[in-house]
């Protein structure tokens, strides 16, 4: 469930836009005006063959004349009365409006969303070095940038890095890296270190998102209807690398039955770990629409310099956790620092086959663990117990309570048996599986039973008390204590209730 990937580019952001509005079939018979906004709600035309959709009939003609002057034309947006197309030779890739004049020369090897990064502005991309036009033709930054950061500084258009300095670009189109010619001082630090990037945020059906969508586009009479609509992941918000570099088959007609719905993005957190080094952390959020819907939420954890030079990222699912028997009183997704070293996420299994598992619940929180080394690279750690936080830090009470749920029959509403505690026979398994996995050999039956069923488990010391760590002998302590409080209180600590598990198919 859990992986690990590699090096990545930079963290946590947000994305203001800019975008095409919808209108009404009956809005779009009396005028061609487009305000800005929502994507436009086309009417259908059936012509025998196919339904063509009336504003690629109004683009044909412009289509026709631009496409004789590039080797490809893929893209186009409407914007009020214009439309813009997003021309291409060869490799190099450009924008004009419907008249043909130049928005965007072809020159360059991407071209972003208009209002994808900063409202009313095209990014731009040369190969790694990023830049910023107008809609009228304008260059607003030259695309020289290692990066380019939406701000909301008075008196600046972006932030910008340029050689690993950052600066801004004014409202008076100036470049400076000069902290006496600016008021802001966050103008010339990371965003990472001001924590400007905990504004960042993404959502692809944001009213200020320019859509763009494919000039040959038709839909087959009585087809499913696709999303068809397009978005560039701006390049600081791709650089997190938990968001792919393009998101197609976007939804923009209610009556769709494929395509993405929803796909947001935001920086939740960012803090101080090793001296000099960030820790930020960056959730992604999609629906999509299929034959049966599905649903995608995940979690990166990334780290950082201080200038924002991306060291190693760990991505981690975050699943849909239904209603769930326990409700609100169970932390069903948790992460968190346990000091500068381990970082630690919290989550729920949800399964009704136990016959193969370590547990006898259908529903039990289980813990993951992540080292950071001084250098600021990621390792998922391993563990063979099923209580893998003995092994890893000293616990608590806190450890011991969740949802613990066991299904139990088809009949009826209440479908479960739940605890909000570990048992006592929880405990037993809890402290007896540390010495296990230093494989000792035990006298006692039952664990001989239960141990012997593991795959991990190699029996061969009598005793293992000199290769317990400080953390299992605290750990082993604090467990045998707890089981003699739930001996003697049980109702304080091990109550069960009636509850439901959601039946998934």
């Amino acid at each position: 469930m859990l992986k690990k990937s590699g090096i990545i580019t930079v963290i946590s952001l947000l994305l203001l836009a800019f975008a095409c509005s919808k209108k009404a079939k009956q809005e779009l018979k009396k005028s061609d005006k487009f305000a800005n906004g929502k994507p436009i709600e086309y009417e259908i035309e059936d012509n025998g063959k196919f339904v063509d959709i009336e504003v690629y009939t109004k683009i044909k003609p412009y289509l026709e004349v631009i496409s004789k002057s590039y080797d490809s034309v893929k893209y186009f947006c409407v914007l009020d009365t214009n439309y813009f197309f997003y021309v291409s030779n060869g490799t190099k890739k450009g924008v004009v409006d419907k008249h043909g004049k130049v928005i965007v020369p072809v020159k360059y090897s991407k071209i972003f969303n208009p209002g994808g990064t900063v409202k009313g502005l095209i990014e731009v991309e040369d190969y790694k070095k990023f830049g910023l036009y107008d809609l009228e033709g304008n260059v607003v930054a030259e695309a020289k940038y290692e990066a380019i950061y939406p701000v909301d500084f008075s008196g600046a258009v972006v932030q910008v890095k340029l050689n690993g300095k950052f600066g801004v670009i004014t409202s008076e189109g100036a470049e400076t890296f000069d902290e006496a010619s600016f008021d802001n001082p966050d103008a010339f630090v990371s965003p990472y270190l001001t924590k400007a990037s905990l504004a960042w945020k993404f959502d692809v059906n944001s009213k200020d998102i320019v859509f763009l969508q494919p000039v040959n586009y038709k839909q087959y009479k009585d087809d499913l209807v696709e999303g068809r609509a397009v978005v560039f992941t701006p390049s600081y918000l791709f650089e997190l690398g938990f968001l792919p570099q393009q998101i197609e088959r976007i939804v923009i007609e209610k009556e769709t039955d494929f395509g993405i719905a929803e796909s947001k993005a935001k920086v939740t957190e960012v803090t101080s770990i090793w001296d000099g080094l960030l820790a930020a952390f960056a959730e992604y959020y999609e629906v999509g629409l299929d034959a049966r819907g599905y649903e995608t939420n995940k979690t990166n954890l990334v780290t950082m310099d201080s200038a924002g030079k991306i060291i190693s990222m760990v991505e981690y699912y975050k699943p849909y956790m239904y209603s769930y028997p326990c409700g609100d009183k169970a932390d069903m997704f948790k992460t968190r620092f346990v000091d500068s070293s381990l970082f630690e996420v919290k989550t729920y299994q949800y399964s009704y086959d136990t016959k193969s598992q370590d547990t006898t619940y259908d529903t039990y929180p289980e813990f993951f663990y992540y080292w950071i080394d001084s250098t600021g690279e990621i390792t998922e750690l391993s563990s063979q117990r099923r209580f893998a936080f003995t092994q890893f830090l000293v616990i608590d009470e806190s450890y011991l309570r969740g949802c613990y749920a066991k299904f139990v029959n088809d009949d009826g509403e209440k479908n479960a048996v739940i605890n909000e505690h570990l048992t006592i026979e929880d405990l037993e398994v809890m402290k007896n599986e540390i010495y296990a996995d230093y494989g000792m050999i035990f006298t006692k039956q039952k664990w001989k039973n239960y141990f012997g069923k593991r795959k991990w488990y190699r029996g061969k010391l009598k005793n293992v008390d000199d290769l317990l760590t400080d953390v299992d002998r605290k750990n082993i302590a604090f467990i045998t204590a707890t089981i003699e409080k739930v001996k003697a209180n049980p109702d304080d600590y091990v109550s069960t209730s009636e509850g439901t598990i959601p039946i998934v198919p």
